[in-house]
């Protein structure tokens, strides 16, 4: 004798697990795309720049970055009072990072209740590339502000875990 059971089925269940199953692959999917472009550092869409080439100071700096690891900060600079170069990075910025090394080294350094100078040496008509490599010392979001001559330009970057 040949016996059937009664299997309850749910198709709009079913159908609400598939959307939610095709949801979560594309989030997945796009995700690794982000990953992939630098959403979570060292790729196209990490690089970024503040001021503009054309002009006598501007910044190339990682939108994201990963705490504790090493990130950098490249200051251009044409501005120069005498024979140094001096760069401006705010107090409040200098806080949340911990520098590594600064190439060129700074001839000299001066501390003010806003910002630290860094003071480069340079040439009659000379420009100045300086990278700074740093640690971030916390997670979330760092703003700064550098400056060079009379110009002064705003970065931040996102720190994830």
């Amino acid at each position: 004798m040949l016996r059937r059971e009664m299997v309850n089925e749910d198709f709009r269940a079913q159908l609400r697990e598939w959307r939610v199953q095709r949801a979560l692959w594309i989030l997945l999917i796009l995700i690794l795309i982000s990953a992939l472009a630098g959403a979570f550092g060292g790729g196209p869409l990490s690089r970024a720049v503040a001021g503009d080439a054309a002009e006598s100071f501007w910044l190339e700096y990682e939108r994201f970055g990963r705490y504790k690891s090493t990130s950098l900060l490249k200051v251009h600079a044409g501005e120069r009072t005498g024979r140094t170069i001096a760069l401006r990075l705010s107090n409040d910025y200098l806080d949340q990072i911990e520098i590594e090394r600064i190439t060129p080294e700074p001839a000299w350094t001066e501390t003010f209740s806003t910002h630290t100078a860094f003071h480069f040496a340079a040439g009659a008509g000379s420009t100045l590339l300086a990278t700074i490599q740093f640690r971030p010392k916390r997670i979330g979001r760092i703003h700064g502000a550098a400056g060079a001559g009379g110009a002064s330009l705003p970065f931040a970057h996102w720190v994830y875990p």
